[in-house]
Parts: C-alpha cells; structure tokens; sequence
C-alpha cells in the first residue's frame, strides 16, 4: 500500500474535490496562451535580429549586490 502512494495513486477515501483550483487553472489559461504567443513573437523577432541590444556602459561603483552603471558618452 506504502508503494502505491509514493508513485501517486490516490487513495479514494482521502481524494477531495478540489473546485477552486479547476477554476483557478481556468483562469489562468488564457494568460498561458497570452504568454506562449509573446515568447513566439520574441523568438521571431530575436531570429530576424530585431532582438535585444545591450547599450555600452561603464561601472560607476561595484559592490556585493550592487552596481552603478553609466550609459552614454562621458562629458
């Protein structure tokens, strides 16, 4: 019995229904598919070298979880 629920198999007296978390995967859904298509765009995007540029810069102050950085040309 002990090996049955190590591998995931419900038990039937102990199974609840769970509605809030069905509503909840619900819910999220179409922010899921919102999120996949977004990463598709940006893959697309990224393979037509329209990705991301990193903008030179120099480190104005460095310590342990911090670092100033300065963009552009100094004066």
């Amino acid at each position: 019995m002990e090996q049955a629920r190590s591998r995931g198999t419900a038990d039937p007296q102990t199974a609840k229904f769970d509605p809030a978390g069905i509503a909840g995967r619900a819910a999220a859904w179409p922010f899921e598919q919102m999120d996949r298509i977004r990463r598709l765009q940006g893959l697309l995007l990224d393979r037509a070298g329209l990705g991301p540029a990193q903008t030179p810069f120099r480190i104005l102050h460095k310590q342990p979880g911090l670092r100033v950085r300065a963009y552009g040309t100094s004066a």
